[in-house]
């Protein structure tokens, strides 16, 4: 299930002596790989240049929203959908970190933890099921998460950046190559 994102911009669009909100419908993908390579300056710059009325000064003005009725205009803040600079959201490996021998098991708890909460709400039903495979199975999940549309498998990877250690992972995973 693909979802359609708008980035909100707050306050950023005068119009007749007063500020309103502004979507921009945008592809998550093509925003995680822009705002992960420019700088706020360009960042800014590009919204300005696609609409010259904008009147941005800060990227807190900025936030990604899901799209639940576009013909009404209804958007949401979806948990683990935010702006991000890591460009780690990308294509963060999830193997190393679930199949860990040491800590695999630890962390496939502490994503299913968060993840449980989205059996609730609108996502697709391969989600729902992925979700539901991890109680169980991290490989199945892993081959399953494979098959997930972009913007689901980047609410895994943020709930995995947010929640789980990787700094000592990939030191420990550093110092073998050395020892090698």
């Amino acid at each position: 299930m693909k979802n359609n994102y708008v980035l909100c911009i707050k306050n950023g669009l005068i119009k007749s002596g007063h500020s309103t909100n502004y979507y921009l419908p945008i592809d998550l993908e093509l925003l995680d790989s822009y705002f992960t390579v420019k700088d706020d300056q360009e960042i800014l710059l590009m919204l300005h240049n696609m609409d010259s009325t904008l009147q941005l000064e800060t990227m807190n003005q900025i936030s990604i929203k899901k799209v639940i009725d576009k013909e009404n205009e209804i958007y949401i803040d979806e948990k683990f959908t935010e702006i991000t600079r890591d460009p780690k959201i990308l294509n963060l490996a999830m193997e190393p970190i679930l199949l860990d021998p040491l800590k695999g098991d630890k962390n496939a708890h502490i994503l299913l933890n968060n993840l449980l909460p989205f059996q609730k709400r609108i996502v697709s039903d391969e989600f729902k099921q992925a979700i539901e495979t991890l109680k169980t199975d991290k490989v199945e999940f892993l081959k399953q998460y494979m098959k997930l549309p972009y913007n689901e498998q980047r609410i895994v990877r943020s709930i995995v950046l947010k929640n789980i250690s990787l700094q000592k992972e990939q030191e420990e995973t550093l110092n073998l190559k050395r020892v090698a």
